[in-house]
């Protein structure tokens, strides 16, 4: 059954090499394209109108396409993913078998060559694009070659892999069935709940409050917050802005929502006196633009205002908001400035952790070039410890969540770091 499955598998996939196939109109011959031609005539209709039909023939051309077996065609159109997974399952059908054992190494060997060669050329000048594919090709050519190696990882590739795979999909599946109940649970109503239909209600209550509030709790159920989780965030995010000994008191609220800043400030005047023409004059550095500037005031003594300024962001980096506060005093009329305390907008506060399956992560990883290599060193001796440190400071979420369950012992730790932790994927 071993050897069946490998031949079955070998005759689908074919002999390497496994080209990119490329469209290449200059490459077709002439006498091969079809012509098309196309053809317009007048028609009369049952109610004694006439109408226009055009018809379209196309005359010549190769009708029947190039016969080629479905996981041949996904490879050889740069799928090294595929190409690699169908690697690493020859290599374990080449390990498990007792028949035939070197005819199927050597085939494994030459397909795994032959992939290893489709992602070279397909990678290029890149860095990092395909790179864990390649080290996975390469320690797979590394058992088939060395008998001690292959003695030594055997038991991994056999046996770990599939264990590791198995607790992922039932921790995968654990976690779609939690969420699922928490959504259910969220989302329930009451049996003396009231509906509200916005279709049946009357003009005079759109126009109230009610309407307002039913609005927000659309949007927030659309974006999946809650109130408690937005006023916790909006916390985080107070700055003050003037000194306890200055005339005006302020302070901001930063709401940061993709490429829109809000900023909510709170004005006191905390003087005897009226404070006229009070005026917030707010600048930017970086790539931050004010939108709406805050109009002037008149505040009265030990009265406050709250106003309210956005801001757009044009590319998603670190920026800085400075200002001073202009006002005029009744009795004196003396013009007076307080500068404010800069506002240093994060990179992080842009980034929020999101879900991504494992197909659409490499998509948009093959299309970027920004990866770098950074040499690290830490006094973290686990990887999952290390991993979780990487993921609370840079607020992401990890592609497959590592089972603290399968902890690697220390001897073996860095001879299968690679295969334990990494190996799931395929």
């Amino acid at each position: 059954m071993i050897v069946d499955a490998f031949d079955a598998i070998q005759g689908l996939l074919g002999e390497p090499p496994f080209t990119v196939i490329r469209e290449n109109e200059e490459t077709k011959r002439p006498e091969d394209a079809p012509v098309i031609t196309t053809k317009t005539k007048n028609i009369v209709l049952s109610d004694g109108t006439y109408a226009s039909v055009t018809h379209t023939e196309s005359v010549g051309g190769s009708l029947v396409d190039e016969k080629m077996p479905h996981l041949r065609r996904l490879v050889s159109s740069g799928d090294v993913l595929l190409g690699t997974v169908t690697c690493v399952c020859m290599t374990k059908l080449a390990l498990k078998s007792a028949l035939e054992s070197n005819r199927l190494k050597v085939g494994a060997l030459l397909t795994t060559a032959g992939v290893g060669r489709l992602a070279e050329s397909k990678r290029g000048s890149r860095v990092g694009v395909y790179a864990d594919c390649l080290d996975r090709l390469s320690q797979c050519c590394r058992v088939l070659l060395d008998p001690t190696l292959q003695a030594t990882m055997k038991g991994i590739f056999v046996e770990s892999c599939q264990q590791a795979y198995a607790s992922l999909v039932n921790k995968q599946k654990a976690v779609k069935i939690k969420a699922s109940e928490e959504d259910k649970m969220s989302r329930a109503s009451g049996p003396d709940d009231l509906i509200q239909f916005r279709q049946l209600r009357a003009q005079a209550v759109q126009g109230g409050i009610e309407v307002d509030l039913m609005d927000a709790d659309d949007i927030s159920r659309a974006i999946g917050t809650d109130g408690a989780g937005a006023e916790s965030s909006k916390l985080q995010h107070v700055y003050q802005l003037t000194g306890f000994s200055d005339p005006v008191y302020a302070e901001a609220s930063v709401v940061v929502h993709d490429y829109d800043i809000v900023l909510e400030m709170l004005i006191i005047n905390r003087t005897p006196n009226t404070l006229t023409n009070l005026t917030v004059e707010l600048a930017t550095m970086g790539d931050l633009k004010i939108v709406e500037r805050p109009q002037s005031y008149t505040i009265g003594p030990l009265d406050e205002r709250r106003l309210r300024a956005n801001i757009k962001v044009s590319s998603t980096e670190t920026g800085h908001i400075f200002g001073t506060i202009v006002f005029d005093n009744s009795s004196t009329a003396v013009k007076t400035y307080v500068n404010l305390n800069d506002i240093q907008l994060d990179i992080m506060d842009y980034i929020r952790p999101a879900d991504c399956n494992n197909e659409d992560f490499r998509s948009m990883w093959a299309e970027f070039e920004w990866e770098n290599k950074v040499a690290i060193n830490t006094n973290i001796p686990v990887l999952q410890d290390f991993l979780k440190h990487v993921i609370a400071s840079t607020n992401m979420t990890c592609l497959n969540s590592l089972d603290e369950t399968n902890e690697v012992t220390a001897p073996s730790r860095r001879r299968c770091i690679s295969s334990s932790l990494l190996l799931p994927l395929y």
